[in-house]
């Protein structure tokens, strides 16, 4: 036998073997990290199904949270309550009676309430009113109210300063605004309707100019941009309470209202609106959300301090029956489906 053929042949021999063991391990290599890769994607995929899952039921309880919260300052008077209430950190201000939780797994780990906030926020105005009282918590005096609003867009058919055009095209929030500073004097109400106006007009207007039974009803113009939306005080107010409605024509919208005391200091609205924030925790993912909720109950009647949101309202004819002269031919007069 040849030996130089002999070692030649076992060295391509060796090379062949070596090679197959390197394709092998690179194969598994490859195959491993495909594995892992994919085993990371499923156990990503179901964190975030987890996350998703947690993130919805944290989210339920602090709603549960606001409710029940809202639920307790309806029962009990928020004069007996701390103006801003706060339990984070400390016996949280619901217990788990008030709520269904899980300790440890579902709960609340905070919970703030302010029944005497500096201003009222209002989501949504529509033409149905909102009503609200206007009154200081410290017991000041009201001498202004200032409103603010978005206004929606302006158009050739809406910019029609003063006219009210039958139109529904018209996007420009106009706001009809009641203030009653004497319930026992409806006459001396103020009544104004804020028309939107892209022009430049006084940011402050009387409460003088709109009250009074010869007076009630002005037109208003505000000056108005779409970016800033609208702005108006109205000031000559000299009481400790007053009582405000609100409604939109043509655009519903947001309202901001606050209100100063003669002082120029902001006042603390009482008897409102509170603003509640709760945080809740499902095992280790947390949600917190901060809602504002009326206290008066006076736009939905939901409390004994309700009032009506109009003396009479009806979207259908009204039937009146009158005396003209008693004894006379046509004393009794009918308007019924007959204007």
């Amino acid at each position: 036998m040849d030996m130089k053929k002999f070692k030649l042949t076992s060295l391509r021999d060796n090379s062949s073997g070596m090679v197959a063991i390197m394709v092998a391990v690179f194969l598994v290599l490859v195959v491993s990290l495909v594995v892992v890769n994919y085993s990371m994607l499923v156990r990503r995929e179901q964190r975030q199904a987890l996350d998703r899952q947690l993130n919805s039921q944290a989210l339920y309880v602090a709603e549960s949270g606001v409710e029940a919260i809202a639920k307790k300052l309806s029962t009990t008077p928020p004069d007996d309550e701390d103006s801003i209430k706060s339990t984070c950190g400390d016996t949280p201000y619901l217990s788990n009676g008030d709520i269904s939780v899980e300790p440890g797994i579902l709960e609340i780990t905070c919970s703030l309430f302010d029944v005497n906030p500096e201003n009222l926020e209002i989501a949504g105005v529509t033409h149905q009113p909102e009503i609200f009282p206007v009154s200081d918590a410290g017991g000041a005096a009201v001498s202004s109210i200032t409103f603010e609003w978005g206004v929606g867009q302006f158009s050739a058919a809406c910019n029609q300063f003063p006219s009210f055009p039958a139109t529904s095209s018209c996007q420009a929030a106009v706001v009809r605004v009641d203030i009653v500073t004497d319930i026992n004097n409806a006459d001396d109400a103020f009544t104004a309707f804020l028309y939107p106006d892209n022009l430049a007009h006084p940011g402050t207007i009387s409460l003088a100019s709109s009250a009074g039974a010869a007076n009630q009803g002005q037109i208003v113009p505000v000056n108005c941009t779409v970016a800033a939306g609208c702005k108006i005080e109205i000031d000559g107010l000299s009481t400790t309470i007053a009582y405000v409605r609100v409604r939109g024509i043509y655009h519903d919208f947001n309202l901001s209202v606050s209100a100063k005391s003669p002082a120029n200091s902001p006042i603390l609205f009482k008897n409102a609106q509170a603003v509640i924030d709760v945080t809740a925790r499902a095992s280790d993912v947390i949600r917190r959300i901060k809602v504002r909720r009326p206290l008066s109950g006076y736009a939905d009647g939901g409390s004994s301090r309700a009032a009506p949101r109009a003396a009479l309202e009806t979207s259908q004819q009204i039937c009146k029956i009158y005396n003209v002269v008693p004894g006379a031919s046509n004393s009794v007069a009918s308007s019924c489906g007959d204007f």
